[in-house]
C-alpha cells in the first residue's frame, strides 16, 4: 500500500525496499519456468503478467484453450520458493496433442511478451488502447499504478469518460460516477470476449451469470463502442468491424516518440492521458 511503502527505506541505488530487502516496485514480468510432460504444459508466471493471460473472469486464457485446441487449462496459485515466499500462478495445459499443447504454449509467450511491451518501456509515454487481439485471443490491458511501474503505457480515455469529465461532475459525484462507467465498460468489454467463444448461451450464463444479456445492452448504450488494436492485422479497429488506420505512436505532452512496426510488438495508437491513473487504484491487482 502507499502507506507502507513510503515508510520503506531505500538502497544505495535508490530503490525502495521492502522489510526483505527487495525492491518493492512491481519485479520483471515473465514466464519463471516451462515444464513440459508427455500431455502437459505447466508454466509458472508472474502475478500481474498472469491476470492479463487470464482476462476478467478468466475470459482470455479461455480463448487460448478453444483456438488452441487443447483439452483444458487449468490455473492455481502457489508461491515461488523464496523466502518470505511470494505469490505466483501456475497454468498446467493439458492435451494429448502435442501440436496443440505447443500451439498454446506459444499462445502464453506471446501474450506476457506484449504484457511486457505494454509496461516495461516499450511504450513508455505512450498511450494504447484497452483492447488488444493477439492470435485471435481478445486481452483487456489494466495499467499498473504509475508508482510501481513508471515506464508502463497509459490506456487512452474513451468517448464516455471524455464525457463525464467535460460534464464537470460534482466532485463528491465523479468518483463514484466513474468507477459506474468504468463497471459497463467492464461488462461490455467481457462480452465481446465471450462473444469469441462457440458457446450456448446457458454454458455463457454459468460462467458470468450475473451479467445478463440486459446489462450487456444497457452497457453498450452507455459506454459505447470499444476501440481494439489488432496485432494480427496492424490495425485499429473499433466494435463493430470498422478498421481505422494501423497502430502509432503519438506523443504525450509534447514528448517524442518513434513508430516502427515489429510483429506483434508494433507501436500502438496513442491518445489522451487516462483519468484517475495516480489515485484510481485500477491496475493495481
Amino acid at each position: 500500500s502507499s502507506s507502507s511503502s513510503s515508510s520503506s527505506p531505500e538502497d544505495a541505488a535508490g530503490r525502495r525496499v521492502g522489510a526483505d530487502g527487495r525492491d518493492e516496485r512491481e519485479e520483471e514480468q515473465r514466464i519463471l519456468s516451462a515444464e513440459r510432460g508427455e500431455d502437459r504444459i505447466r508454466l509458472r508466471m508472474t502475478p500481474a503478467a498472469a491476470e492479463f493471460v487470464l482476462g476478467p473472469n478468466t475470459a482470455s486464457v479461455t480463448q487460448i484453450e478453444h483456438l488452441s485446441k487443447v483439452e483444458a487449462v487449468y490455473s492455481f496459485v502457489d508461491g515461488d520458493g523464496s523466502q518470505p515466499p511470494r505469490p505466483i500462478r501456475v497454468f498446467e495445459i493439458v492435451g494429448s496433442c502435442r501440436d496443440s499443447l505447443q500451439r498454446a504454449l506459444d499462445m502464453f509467450c506471446h501474450a506476457v511478451q506484449l504484457y511486457k511491451d505494454l509496461t516495461e518501456g516499450m511504450h513508455e509515454h505512450s498511450m494504447v488502447t484497452r483492447l488488444h487481439v493477439l492470435d485471435g485471443v481478445l486481452y483487456r490491458y489494466e495499467p499498473p499504478l504509475k508508482s510501481r511501474v513508471p515506464s508502463a503505457a497509459k490506456v487512452r480515455r474513451e468517448q464516455c469518460e471524455v464525457d463525464l469529465i467535460e460534464r464537470r461532475p460534482r466532485p463528491e459525484d465523479f468518483n463514484a460516477r466513474l468507477r459506474e462507467v468504468r463497471q459497463k465498460m467492464l461488462i461490455r468489454d467481457q462480452n465481446l470476449m465471450w462473444q469469441r467463444l462457440p458457446w450456448t448461451d446457458e454454458r455463457r450464463a454459468q460462467h458470468h451469470p450475473n451479467v445478463t444479456a440486459a446489462k450487456v445492452w444497457e452497457a453498450r448504450a452507455v459506454v459505447g463502442y470499444p476501440e481494439i488494436t489488432n496485432h494480427d492485422s496492424s490495425a485499429v479497429q473499433n466494435d463493430a468491424g470498422r478498421e481505422g488506420p494501423g497502430p502509432s505512436v503519438e506523443p504525450v505532452q509534447g514528448q517524442s516518440a518513434e513508430a516502427s512496426p515489429q510483429s506483434h510488438r508494433e507501436t500502438l495508437q496513442a491518445g489522451e492521458e487516462s483519468p484517475g491513473d495516480s489515485g484510481s487504484g485500477e491496475g493495481d491487482s
